[in-house]
């Protein structure tokens, strides 16, 4: 990969990107160039997306970039964090979570416990924190 050329850069990431969405969601999203002022945008192949299917979307997007920065030898974090997971459809977030597991990444997510419960792909031993009405964080 020639480290100055962006399209060679893209491209590698979207080898990896594009397998990561598709395991996850079941379709194809990629990065590519523009001349707006944001120069990269991200798009599928499907058209529209509903929230829960962007917010998966963003979190292959994540770890697509952390599996790219270490084949890469890029200096990044070997975690990725979010939140608002509840609108994320259980089978693409299981997909996830076995996809965050197999990448070796620390995946630190908030997501109500109805909604941990009902996910094969967590245990209990995958808990770390669990917060209440009755214990909240820094007691407040």
């Amino acid at each position: 990969m020639d480290g100055n050329n962006i399209e060679d850069k893209i491209k590698k990431f979207n080898d990896i990107f594009e397998k990561y969405s598709n395991r996850t969601l079941g379709s194809t999203y990629y990065l590519y160039k523009t001349t707006e002022k944001f120069p990269l945008k991200i798009s599928n192949t499907i058209g529209p997306i509903s929230t829960g299917n962007k917010k998966t979307a963003i979190v292959a997007f994540d770890m697509a970039y952390y599996q790219f920065a270490k084949e890469n030898s890029i200096i990044a974090p070997s975690f990725i964090v979010h939140d608002v997971l509840e609108n994320i459809d259980k089978t693409d977030l299981d997909n996830t979570l076995k996809l965050a597991k197999e990448i070796g990444c620390q995946y630190i997510i908030a997501m109500l416990k109805e909604k941990a419960d009902n996910q094969t792909e967590i245990t209990e031993k995958d808990i770390i924190l669990s917060l209440s009405e009755d214990d909240k964080l820094f007691r407040v």
